[in-house]
C-alpha cells in the first residue's frame, strides 16, 4: 500500500534498522548479499548536495535531478 508520508514505500518494506528515520543510511552492512537486498547500500535522493550526489556509481548519481527517483538500492559485486 502506498504511503504518502514516506520517502520510499521499498524503503519501509525492509524495516531497515541500518538507516535514520529520514532514510539516511548510517550503518554499513556486515555482508553485502546478492539475493538480500536490505543489505545492499541505501541512498535517498534529497537533491543535488544529498548522499546520492556523492556515490561513485554515474549512471545512479545521474538520476539525483530526477524527482520520480526518491531512493536508490546499490549492491556492489567487487
Amino acid at each position: 500500500m502506498w504511503n504518502p508520508d514516506t520517502c520510499s514505500d521499498t524503503h519501509d518494506t525492509f524495516k531497515c534498522k541500518r538507516c535514520r528515520p529520514d532514510g539516511t543510511q548510517y550503518i554499513k552492512a556486515p555482508a553485502m548479499l546478492y539475493g538480500d537486498t536490505s543489505s545492499w547500500n541505501h541512498f535517498v535522493n534529497t537533491g543535488e548536495k544529498g548522499p546520492l550526489n556523492q556515490i561513485q556509481d554515474l549512471l545512479l548519481r545521474q538520476e539525483t535531478g530526477e524527482r520520480d527517483v526518491s531512493a536508490i538500492f546499490q549492491y556492489i559485486s567487487h
